[in-house]
């Protein structure tokens, strides 16, 4: 889709749908009042109706209305006259508008929502928003599909904001560029976040990252393998790594837009590309614990209630052998269970990712490394809880137990 900006009456404007706002209690925003007048008072005759009540996020599409030079005029409802709109205000209109333009077969579109007041907000802030709604609301992820869909009425090619002057056409122009930018970045992360684990790789991340710095001279691209990340020393996260089937990379993506003086702004992400289930998933799972395990984390502890997040590990041993030594040390100390923390089990999703021998948590001889999947510390205090306010649970929260009893085992047994 193509976004643009146009200076000029929207009454004269030629458009296959123009959308212009209107108030409760049959009042017309400034642009319908002068396509009202333009067209002989068709809208105002048509709020008398009762068809559209004006209410935040309304709409009502007009066809071929009076002698306007539009083949179409979208209505969409902006509350009380007089009232600034809130953030949230305006981007519902914004998106149910986005969203009948959908429907109505017209090949472009023309936007007078400029003159709308929202809350210690501009124009340019506006034009932002209403490409992040377009993102929105006309996104579509079909790369996968051996067929596309066949749309009964073909999608909006065009969109065009209306302006009054030379002043607000620069401006929103400016605002319409970094929109542009921030939608197609949006758009990509949509699609990395779509695709299934076995095409989007760590590898294939590298390569979207190396692509995106390609030809621009401010993007610079630094993709680390496994060699290059064990020669620093990035133990912890190869060690997670290592529970996945493909191998790990580390992105550093760098963008020289600044002035020398500004201090750098650096964010730190993760990504779970591959996991063995093919899911990704955030959902809560029972603990069996093993009593006669030598773990200090969990001693007096017959089983947990704790939450995995965005798909959870996978545990495999080296080798049969290795197993047939962790069941004999119990050191197996946590495993996925039933409800009632009675039997281990491999069922999905009590198991979420198939862990070997339905081990979720495994701990050294000494029984002071402790190595657990779930995320104890996502569940300290009761309020952590997905039920909490329709259920009557205890102020700590299970994970919560693990800790204590490592606080527990260095007062008595270590300080």
């Amino acid at each position: 889709m193509e976004f643009s900006v146009k200076r000029g009456s929207v009454e004269k404007q030629r458009s296959g749908c123009i959308v212009v706002g209107v108030y409760e209690k049959h009042k017309l925003s400034a642009a319908a009042a002068a396509l009202d007048e333009a067209g002989s008072g068709v809208i105002a005759r048509l709020l008398k109706g009762n068809d559209i009540k004006g209410k935040v996020g309304d709409t009502l599409l007009l066809h071929h209305a009076g002698e306007l030079p539009a083949e179409r005029i979208l209505l969409v409802g902006c509350g009380q006259q007089g009232s600034p709109l809130s953030d949230s205000d305006y981007r519902k209109l914004v998106g149910a508008a986005l969203g009948a333009l959908k429907g109505t077969g017209a090949k472009n579109a023309l936007l007078a929502l400029g003159e709308l007041e929202v809350k210690e907000r501009d124009l340019q802030w506006q034009v932002r928003q209403t490409l992040e709604a377009a993102g929105n609301v006309l996104y579509q992820f079909d790369q996968l599909k051996s067929k596309k869909e066949d749309h009964e009425k073909p999608p909006i090619k065009q969109v065009a904001f209306l302006v009054a002057d030379k002043a607000a056409e620069a401006a929103a122009g400016e605002a319409l560029r970094q929109g542009q930018a921030l939608q197609a970045a949006m758009q990509l992360t949509k699609d990395l976040a779509n695709l299934p684990g076995n095409i989007c790789t760590p590898r294939y991340l590298a390569k979207q990252a190396e692509g995106l710095a390609k030809g621009n001279k401010r993007l610079k691209a630094t993709v680390l393998d496994e060699k290059e990340m064990e020669e620093l020393g990035m133990g912890a996260l190869l060690s997670v790594a290592r529970g996945s089937r493909q191998p790990p990379r580390l992105i550093v993506l760098e963008y020289q837009g600044g002035k020398k003086k500004d201090k750098p702004v650096v964010l730190v992400g993760k990504g779970l590309t591959f996991n063995a289930g093919g899911r990704f998933e955030d959902r809560w799972v029972s603990l069996k614990a093993d009593p006669a395990s030598p773990c200090v984390f969990t001693r007096g502890l017959t089983g947990l209630y704790l939450p995995v997040r965005h798909g959870e590990g996978r545990f495999v041993a080296a080798s049969e052998t290795v197993l047939a030594a962790i069941e004999a040390k119990h050191l197996g100390v946590l495993r996925y269970s039933d409800p009632g923390y009675r039997a281990a089990t491999m069922e999905y999703p009590l198991n979420p990712n198939g862990s070997q021998a339905a081990i979720a948590g495994l701990c050294d001889e000494s029984g002071r490394i402790f190595g657990l999947m779930p995320h104890p510390e996502a569940y300290v205090h009761r309020t952590h809880h997905p039920r909490w306010t329709r259920e009557e649970l205890p102020e700590e929260g299970m994970g919560l137990w693990l800790y204590q009893n490592a606080v527990r085992f260095l007062r008595d047994e270590v300080l």
